[in-house]
């Protein structure tokens, strides 16, 4: 059965895979024991090798959250967030499965709608994506073990793949 992939890249991302059925492919956080982080940094291999597993029942693509790194978080955290997508992209590259960039506006304009007057506020989009990946996907389980919490990382990959299906 065919998968559809998104990725949240950020520190507290996810990778989520979805089928067509709203059954779960994958639900990977940056931030769980046996993450796709290893001491801070994204592992390619781990992550390389995950993707081919799923490239057996087909990997219709895999869509990544371009990310947005305002220029008020300095040059330092900008390099790290570029080099972390680059190595999740590179990984993704390697498995061979079709990769696609999504920003975080075209995502979340399809599933969440308009921004409200004077956009977001600060949550609230987070807020948004989770109830919508709730309502679309609730064989995904949001709140990672020993955590009362909803993930916002499983979310915003979640929509990314959701975003991919509707493509």
């Amino acid at each position: 059965m065919s998968a559809w992939i998104g990725v949240d890249p950020g520190m507290t991302g996810a990778i989520v895979g979805i089928r067509e059925d709203s059954s779960i492919a994958l639900a990977w956080t940056a931030d769980r024991e046996a993450g796709y982080f290893v001491d801070g940094e994204p592992d390619p291999r781990a992550i390389t090798a995950r993707l081919r597993e799923l490239a057996d029942e087909g990997i219709v693509g895999v869509w990544v959250e371009t990310p947005f790194a305002p220029g008020r978080i300095g040059t330092a955290n900008a390099i790290t967030i570029g080099i972390r997508w680059g190595l999740l992209f590179g990984a993704i590259v390697a498995a061979r499965v079709p990769v696609h960039r999504v920003t975080p506006a075209s995502w979340s304009r399809s599933l969440l709608g308009s921004p409200p007057k004077g956009g977001w506020p600060p949550k609230a989009k987070k807020g948004a994506a989770i109830r919508v990946v709730g309502e679309m996907l609730p064989a995904l389980s949001l709140v990672p073990p020993r955590s009362r919490v909803a993930h916002d990382g499983l979310a915003d990959a979640a929509c990314c793949a959701i975003f991919g299906l509707r493509s």
